[in-house]
């Protein structure tokens, strides 16, 4: 820490940044998606943002993930990929990410190194991956 500049700054958790933007700017637009063959835009606002991490959260919880326990996700850049790893980390659990271009090999390896109780695969080539593993 330094006395001034960037490191005068007291340190903050993601959670705590996206809560303190959640509170001050809840009906912004946080990102807009395009639907494939849609040319038209929709948006969520930080709060809708928040919400939906909050129910995935919710539904680590209800599987019966405790915090610090880790969840694997592979799929390509997404809204829903961010949303889970924010989820996880709202429910106090590590979301670890996996490359898409992982062979069944190394997302084995992954799932076992890192103890994941949770894999989340953003489609049918993702999970089969896992399945030859299993």
């Amino acid at each position: 820490m330094t006395s001034s500049g960037i490191g005068a700054f007291t340190p903050k958790t993601i959670v705590e940044v996206f809560q303190n933007t959640v509170k001050h700017v809840p009906d912004s637009p946080v990102y807009y998606t395009k639907a494939i063959g849609s040319s038209d835009y929709t948006f969520k606002t930080w709060a809708q943002y928040y919400a939906d991490c909050r129910k995935f959260a919710k539904s680590l919880i209800a599987l019966g993930l405790a915090p610090f326990h880790v969840i694997n996700i592979i799929g390509f850049n997404s809204i829903e990929w961010v949303t889970a790893c924010i989820g996880a980390i709202l429910g106090g659990c590590i979301p670890a990410g996996v490359y898409t271009t992982s062979n069944p090999e190394a997302c084995h390896f992954i799932a076992d190194h890192s103890e994941a109780h949770v894999v989340l695969c953003d489609g049918v080539a993702q999970l089969e991956k896992y399945v030859a593993i299993a």
